[in-house]
């Protein structure tokens, strides 16, 4: 999660300010916004604004995204949002010279591929996913990824949001950022579902995954550890067991090579086991895991599986430190015996 804070972000707020209202924002809020800036010494870029239709809750049955309404409908089989957005916008804002029929439509859906015939409502669509979308964006901030659906133009009688993002530039820390921020949303009089802030959300998510990463790290350390001396002082144990044992053995012709042989075979076992069920524990549960940082709108699995792999790398490389210096150990008993 730590590591997907951008994605986050990014689906909150594309923009430094971006501000999702159902009406267009009027003259007297782009003065306020001016004003604002002006204030902070904030320079603001050119907004971007465009419309889409309102996000609509549901789930997907088979190829068809059955509609359960606003956000308020929404029920334990909810999945997903669908936000469509004419190829005019599209193009516009993406800088892109697409064009559709009316039964022809573009998917980006981070969470999940979707593609071939789709029937959204009563339309029936042949969709084409696409795999860059940078104006994706979460507008309700609901843990149901968004699914953005490009067609020839906006369905009729359906509702529609507006959005604006700016970018503005700043001289000044973190705090001079999240000041001009929290002024700005203050003058505007908007809620936080309608506003969000860049600054503002990478600070608060950065506490309380930073937080949540801290306990897990905590938890994972003192498990590790444990484990780890348990097998330790087991091993240790056996060792001055195996002490009259290998004598004995070494008395009727097992030689030094060997006897160091079987002492690895021994205590390589005995720590492969515990390394090998966590390895297996961890496939099955890496789905898992992906649904819920979904959840959290973190779509990367690359870089997922890449911080899964690292963190078992370097927790091999520890374990088998430990498995070296206990290898040492059981011999230097059994050498004394």
């Amino acid at each position: 999660m730590y590591a997907g804070i951008n994605d986050t972000v990014n689906s909150y707020a594309p923009r430094d300010l971006t501000i999702i209202t159902s009406q267009k924002i009027t003259p007297q809020q782009e003065s306020t916004i001016n004003s604002a800036a002006k204030k902070h010494h904030a320079h603001l870029n050119k907004p971007v604004t465009f419309t889409t239709s309102a996000p609509q809750y549901g789930y997907w049955e088979n190829n068809r995204f059955i509609n359960q309404g606003d956000l308020q409908d929404m029920t334990n089989q909810t999945t997903n949002t669908v936000i469509t957005m004419s190829t005019a916008t599209y193009n516009r804002i993406a800088d892109k010279h697409v064009k559709l029929a009316a039964n022809k439509a573009l998917i980006y859906s981070p969470a999940k591929e979707h593609r071939g015939t789709l029937q959204i409502g009563l339309q029936k669509y042949q969709a084409t996913p696409i795999h860059d979308f940078s104006y994706y964006f979460n507008p309700s901030h609901a843990i149901y990824s968004p699914i953005f659906i490009i067609t020839n133009k906006l369905p009729a009688n359906t509702a529609t949001i507006n959005f604006t993002g700016i970018n503005y530039r700043l001289n000044g820390g973190k705090k001079a950022h999240l000041n001009f921020e929290n002024d700005l949303q203050a003058q505007l009089h908007l809620p936080n579902q309608a506003y969000s802030s860049r600054a503002n959300l990478r600070s608060q998510l950065t506490s309380l995954y930073g937080g949540i990463v801290f306990l897990g790290i905590l938890i994972s350390f003192a498990l590790g550890i444990t484990t780890t001396v348990v097998i330790y002082f087991k091993q240790i144990t056996e060792g001055y067991e195996d002490q009259y044992r290998f004598k004995t053995m070494q008395q009727v012709g097992l030689s030094e090579k060997e006897t160091t042989k079987s002492i690895h075979s021994q205590v390589l076992m005995v720590f492969m086991l515990p390394v090998v069920g966590a390895i297996i524990n961890l496939c099955f549960a890496i789905p898992a895991i992906r649904q819920i940082l979904i959840q959290f709108n973190f779509y990367n699995v690359r870089l997922m599986a890449i911080i899964a792999v690292s963190i078992t790398l370097v927790l091999l490389c520890l374990y088998f430190a430990i498995y070296g210096l206990t290898t040492r150990m059981y011999r230097k008993i059994v050498a004394q015996g």
